[in-house]
């Protein structure tokens, strides 16, 4: 059986942090077919792009 999104988003790993979805909610039952693990806890530094707050 594949994970989708809505089921990973409801991991407990994700309880710890707040979490909020600001689109694509038709798109919750969708197959996650990849993902990219790092090890680095602060990797939000590394990254580019906007960040919501």
């Amino acid at each position: 059986m594949a994970l989708t999104v809505e089921s990973a988003l409801s991991l407990e790993v994700f309880s710890r942090v707040p979490l909020t979805l600001f689109a694509g909610e038709e798109n919750l039952h969708r197959s996650v077919r990849w993902v990219h693990p790092v090890e680095i806890p602060d990797i939000a530094n590394f990254l580019k792009g906007e960040r919501c707050s």
